[in-house]
């Protein structure tokens, strides 16, 4: 499996509340500063939004 620790080396990632990933689960959801609706989760690399 690929880790993408560096996936968005210029983008800050906002911890975004009261939020689940829907692929697996976890609360480890960031939000992309600067976009309103993406979010990204840290333990499966998922990437979602509007």
């Amino acid at each position: 499996m690929l880790m993408h620790d560096n996936y968005y080396p210029e983008v800050k990632l906002i911890v975004a509340e009261d939020n689940y990933c829907p692929e697996c689960d976890c609360q480890k959801v960031y939000q992309i500063e600067g976009l309103e609706n993406e979010f990204y989760c840290k333990k499966c690399n998922y990437q979602w939004g509007e």
